[in-house]
């Protein structure tokens, strides 16, 4: 059976650490109009590469594989960076607002990213699909900055816990979504959202103060028989159906579930 925590003091969390990278940004920005600020910078707003279509294709890599791979990479910028406060995100590869048009069902690739932070504030984002990460790895850095310390200091704190979680983990982001996969086809079904592309949006890790490690599963669903609108932005955020589900990243049992059909 599957239980019923209290996830909202999760989700808030999650959502005070993406606050917190807002303010930074802002930051960023209204230094940037006193005097310029490198490109390399500007890419902490948006860092990833977008491609169309996603670049790979079959089983995803094994999670230690794809860990090591991101750590030897983000050693090459800085041996002593630390894993950020949620430092692995997934995503279906390829153009998000084109996601529910080319996923291909819980076997479809994932885009892993990886967030490496340094003391002096500069980031390393480590990032490659899970069907051929050594084919498709890419890396961003940002530059150093004293707004940005703050995810430092943030992460810092929590470094005993993070690494214990790290260690931890068992189950990959594509097992995560293998394992709530139908649950979110019949939780849209179970709304009366009949004939609604269901996909995942994002697979987030979150570490526990106990150092315990669960993966934040989040599914949109939309009509595809409906108009598409024009604009990019409107069809990422033209979901008629969401759910979230969370997976112990040890054990993969669902833990917990909350969705809004719309």
């Amino acid at each position: 059976m599957v239980k019923e925590p209290p996830q909202q003091s999760r989700w808030t969390r999650i959502h005070s650490i993406l606050l917190g990278v807002i303010v930074a940004i802002l930051l960023l920005t209204l230094l940037e109009s006193f005097g310029p600020i490198s490109g390399s910078v500007r890419t902490l707003i948006s860092p990833r590469r977008v491609t169309l279509r996603p670049q790979s294709s079959g089983p995803s890599a094994g999670w230690a594989d794809m860990l090591a791979l991101a750590r030897e990479e983000a050693a090459k910028a800085d041996k002593e960076a630390i894993p950020g406060e949620i430092f692995v995100q997934a995503a279906p590869a390829g153009d998000s607002s084109l996601k529910y048009e080319t996923f291909t069902g819980y076997t479809g690739s994932l885009t892993l990213s990886f967030q490496y932070i340094s003391s002096s504030g500069s980031e390393t984002y480590i990032e490659f699909e899970d069907a051929n990460p050594a084919a498709t790895i890419t890396h961003y850095n940002s530059d150093e900055h004293a707004a940005k310390t703050y995810l430092y200091s943030r992460a810092n704190k929590r470094q005993t816990q993070i690494a214990d979680g790290i260690a931890s983990i068992k189950i990959s982001p594509r097992q995560a979504m293998e394992r709530t996969w139908q649950a979110a086809q019949e939780e849209a079904r179970a709304a009366g959202l009949t004939g609604v592309t269901v996909v995942p949006s994002v697979i987030s890790l979150w570490i526990e103060q106990d150092g315990s490690a669960s993966w934040f599963v989040q599914y949109t669903g939309k009509d595809l028989t409906r108009p598409t609108p024009t604009s990019a932005e409107t069809r990422f955020h033209d979901a008629e159906f969401s759910t979230h589900m969370t997976v112990s990243a040890v054990t993969g049992e669902i833990t917990g579930r909350s969705s809004d059909g719309k």
